[in-house]
């Protein structure tokens, strides 16, 4: 067999053997359900061991006894409950950056819904071209493309309705602690566990794609953070306590992802702007934000109903609808 048909073998084992898992299961159960030879489920068993599972395997069964923490089109695809989102999974050890790859998957027609994801970024970025700094095998790294029925002025809602999906997600782990600071930053007890990066394909009316990225801190310790931003950062296991299983982690944030922009797609943020609100870290906090040529000074009071942050300064309220926040006071 060569290597693609063995690694398409390797799944078609693994599928049989995790339901549940720990079950013991016949090794010529599994040659005849696969049409194969027990020669040939050997070497499916010994690809899915170099993949990182364990088994045990006797002359007669196998058992499925673990899974391992990676990334993989397999794992999260797995029990998977969405309509488009991940329908299309693409899963990387090392890349430069899953925004770049997955605009060129975009640009070579990839499908509405395409995740690219991987294990380390080195040239991982954030607003405004800032590098951002992703730890090998303990957070996630993520982009989804996205082709809109909506215009090009609807977009910057995306990022928010992302860091909406990703709280909400997170509060499973987390409870009470998670907050968004707009625009696109999540906050887990005042210290930030992700960033969201929205890039457009457009013209003036009409987005030809989109391209929603994260960077998402999950298992990493204080240790593993650059001391630069040791003090900013934080991770889901530092602020919980425990070690988080990613692939769990990434399922659920993909399905929340997706009830939101169905809902987005149809009613704008109507249907998310009072959790957007409750969750807003900047709320009465004293801001600096630059916008264009201003820099605006003011109390951060609310997000209107198109997202957009309303500060009040000298008794008037500002709607800022993009920009670059920074607290002044805490």
């Amino acid at each position: 067999m060569n290597q693609t048909a063995v690694d398409k073998l390797a799944e078609d084992i693994l599928l049989l053997l995790r339901e549940p898992q720990g079950s013991i299961v016949p090794l010529g159960e599994l040659a005849a359900k696969c049409m194969v030879s027990l020669l040939e489920i050997n070497g499916g068993l010994a690809r899915l061991g170099e993949w990182g599972y364990e088994f045990n395997i006797t002359t007669t069964d196998a058992c499925l006894m673990a899974i391992p923490d990676v990334l993989t089109e397999t794992e999260i695809s797995y029990g998977l409950n969405t309509n488009s989102i991940g329908n299309r999974i693409l899963a990387y050890r090392r890349v430069g950056s899953t925004n770049d790859l997955a605009a060129e998957r975009a640009n070579e027609g990839a499908d509405n819904g395409t995740v690219i994801i991987a294990e380390e970024q080195t040239k991982g970025r954030g607003r405004l071209g800032r590098h951002w700094y992703s730890a090998p095998s303990s957070g996630a790294y993520l982009s989804i493309l996205l082709r809109p029925p909506f215009t090009p002025d609807r977009a910057p809602g995306v990022s928010l309705l992302t860091g909406l999906a990703l709280i909400e997600c997170l509060q499973s782990y987390c409870p009470g602690a998670v907050q968004i600071k707009w625009p696109n930053d999540v906050y887990i007890n005042g210290k930030k566990v992700a960033g969201i990066l929205t890039e457009l394909s457009a013209e003036s009316d009409n987005i030809h794609h989109l391209v929603v990225g994260m960077g998402i801190n999950i298992n990493q310790t204080d240790s593993d953070f650059p001391t630069e931003i040791s003090h900013l950062a934080t991770s889901v296991s530092i602020a919980c306590g425990r070690e988080i299983n990613r692939i769990e982690l990434v399922r659920t944030f993909l399905q929340k992802f997706e009830t939101e922009y169905e809902s987005f797609c149809t009613d704008g943020l109507t249907g998310c702007i009072d959790r957007l609100r409750r969750y807003s870290y900047l709320n009465g906090r004293q801001v600096t934000l630059v916008s264009g040529n201003r820099t605006i000074e003011g109390k951060a009071v609310g997000i209107g109903p198109d997202g957009a942050l309303l500060v009040e300064k000298d008794g008037e309220t500002m709607a800022i609808t993009c920009g670059e926040v920074t607290v002044t006071n805490h």
